[in-house]
């Protein structure tokens, strides 16, 4: 902040959304001033968005992981899903189907 450099925060959310942690955020960003904000979800989007000069409702980061990590191959008929936290959209597929949950994050399931 002393040497005037532009902060951006990306890919801002958190695990809950308690009372505290949100005061405990907002103070922080009134004191930061960070430029620009963009957030990984649209709770922490409506509870930071007016605190920063810039906000945008993003996406988690993590989508973008395969840009900078080879991820291990698949075979071609499967689809990897991760359902962070909510409950499982009805999906119609007609490849076999591999949901990877929040929690398995040690590597693939075995089933």
């Amino acid at each position: 902040m002393k040497d005037k450099i532009d902060i951006l925060l990306i890919g801002i959310g958190s695990k809950s959304y308690t009372r505290a942690e949100v005061d405990a955020v907002r103070k922080f960003l009134i004191k930061l001033r960070p430029r620009l904000l963009v957030t990984r979800d649209l709770i922490a989007f409506s509870l930071y968005k007016d605190f920063v000069e810039h906000s945008f409702n993003g996406i988690d980061p993590a989508f973008y992981v395969s840009d900078v990590f080879k991820l291990p191959k698949l075979q071609p008929d499967h689809v990897l899903l991760n359902f962070d936290h909510i409950n499982e959209p009805k999906i119609d597929f007609q490849e076999t189907l591999l949901v990877r949950t929040h929690n398995l994050t040690k590597g693939f399931p075995k089933h």
